[in-house]
């Protein structure tokens, strides 16, 4: 880790470096100033992540390339040059009183959500069973309540709600999950129930930490079901088409995009709470998934989904306190991804700059 002379040194004139590319006004040095900053961030954390390997071999990249592939959108123009991503975040701060120190770290939280985006968005291109998994995943971690979700250096985990979580000891491994599933369940389970199971013999063994990364849940059920020869949700091949590509990134950019926006008109002014606006938007990408792509024909529940998500709330509060946000949330968000889809404006490499 570096020492906090080092970051000093890293970091010198970051602020005013940022300050003249969200006025417009930026030389090529500048831009690339802060491109560096951001993808130096995403590289070391890539790199340290056990996860990415198999997005490595798959994609054919290195831990550089991919960094590039999280942190384009953050460096995504509109139709007016504006670095909107970038410019809808700091209009929530008081930018003059920020220190370099303080922008590097604001950065360094942008570029870590988009890394795990990032992550989710490659392993869905590279197994679309896989995105799935993890989306079933992360909507029973909040409909059970079994489990305490946290981040890591960027990285989402889990362990059991209420235990030690026996940190110190070696994690437990996507094939050692997937040899004790095989060992108590049938296969015919959805992915509540053996997430349930997860949590059962994440509590009964010793030998190994109880944390978790999501993505290993995710690798060690989607394992499960494969030596169990358990079909796939729906034919598809084995390679995601463009069309559902383009869909992913679209979801990615809008989610991305409406949340900014959302953060600094709600959370920040006191109206909805960081908790409740995550609940908000995963209820929302749960939708657009379902309706870009998996295609289902089916009307989206926002108020069934959003009870499931958020448990302690009552159908009467939900339709008193958060209906209406969250519908007006839905809306926008899922026009933003039409237009997005209709502009045709997906790049998946950075442009030179």
């Amino acid at each position: 880790m570096q020492s906090q002379e080092g970051i000093r040194a890293f970091v010198h004139g970051l602020k005013a470096k940022l300050a003249s590319l969200l006025e417009g006004t930026a030389a090529s040095s500048d831009v690339r100033a802060v491109v560096r900053v951001a993808h130096t961030i995403a590289r070391v954390t890539l790199a340290r992540r056990i996860q990415s390997e198999p997005l490595v071999k798959f994609h054919g990249l290195d831990h550089g390339d991919l960094a590039y592939d999280c942190i384009a959108d953050l460096f995504a123009r509109d139709d007016r040059g504006r670095y909107v991503a970038l410019a809808t975040y700091f209009m929530a701060f008081d930018f003059d009183s920020l220190t370099d120190e303080d922008v590097f770290f604001h950065i360094q939280r942008l570029v870590l959500r988009n890394v795990k985006q990032g992550v989710y968005r490659l392993y869905h291109q590279m197994d679309p069973q896989l995105g799935k998994i993890l989306r079933n995943v992360k909507l029973s971690i909040q409909s059970l309540g079994l489990f305490t979700e946290f981040e890591r250096l960027g990285e989402t985990c889990l362990v059991p709600a209420g235990v030690e979580t026996l940190e110190h000891l070696p994690p437990m491994r996507p094939e050692d999950l997937t040899l004790a599933l095989l060992n108590v369940a049938s296969g015919n389970e959805f992915v509540p129930a053996l997430l349930s199971s997860t949590h059962r013999l994440l509590c009964a063994q010793a030998e190994r930490s109880r944390i978790m990364s999501l993505i290993n849940v995710g690798l060690g059920i989607r394992a499960f079901y494969e030596q169990k020869s358990v079909p796939r949700l729906r034919e598809e091949s084995d390679v995601t088409d463009d069309v559902s590509i383009d869909a992913i990134e679209a979801i990615h950019t809008a989610c991305r995009e409406l949340r900014a926006k959302a953060d600094a008109k709600y959370v920040r002014r006191g109206k909805v709470s960081a908790a409740m606006m995550e609940t908000y938007f995963g209820v929302i990408e749960s939708g657009l998934y379902q309706r870009f792509v998996d295609h289902d024909g089916t009307e989206f529940q926002i108020s069934e989904t959003f009870l499931k998500l958020a448990p302690g709330v009552s159908p009467v509060e939900y339709r008193r306190l958060h209906r209406s946000k969250l519908e007006y949330l839905v809306r926008l968000t899922t026009n933003r991804v039409v237009r997005i889809l209709k502009n045709g404006r997906y790049e998946r490499r950075m442009r030179s700059v």
